[in-house]
């Protein structure tokens, strides 16, 4: 059964960033912002990182995991899972790190590319890694810790 206190800030959260996604993605230049070339290897990279570190099945669970405990379909945690979805999070930082060397080594060997390919691609990859660690998984943790100090009081 899910929590009702669950559901207003869900609303609130789906609704603020849609309608930051909405205006985002409406004006003209949002095709800059929309880089499909950088966050699938970074998706790739950090999820790669996450299944190196705990394993497909245990990186899956935790997240699975994390999800139910959120929605109160489980009463307890586990702190490997916890762990797991830190790990996550240091994972994407560390996934943009690559790609930002991966992108200067590839506009600097080429003839055809510009620095402001460079700052682009890096702040882009830095924006991807931003999202996924603190707005998705960081928010995930939060709600977590939330949750365990509700059942502790």
């Amino acid at each position: 059964m899910l929590n009702s206190r669950i559901y207003p800030s869900l609303i609130l959260g789906i609704i603020g960033l849609s309608y930051i996604s909405f205006i985002t993605f409406s004006r003209v230049d949002a095709i800059y912002l929309f880089k499909l070339n950088i966050i699938i290897p970074m998706v790739i990279i950090t999820f790669s990182l996450s299944f190196i570190t705990h394993g497909i099945r245990g990186a899956f669970r935790a997240f699975q995991n994390s999800i139910k405990y959120i929605l109160s379909y489980s009463d307890s945690i586990n702190k490997r899972h916890v762990q797991c979805l830190r790990d996550l999070s240091k994972s994407s930082y560390i996934s943009g790190s690559l790609w930002i060397l991966y992108s200067g080594i590839h506009v600097f060997s080429d003839q055809n590319y510009s620095v402001d390919a460079f700052i682009s691609f890096s702040f882009a990859a830095i924006l991807y890694a931003f999202i996924f660690s603190e707005i998705v998984i960081r928010t995930l943790l939060i709600k977590i810790s939330v949750k365990k100090n509700e059942y502790e009081d």
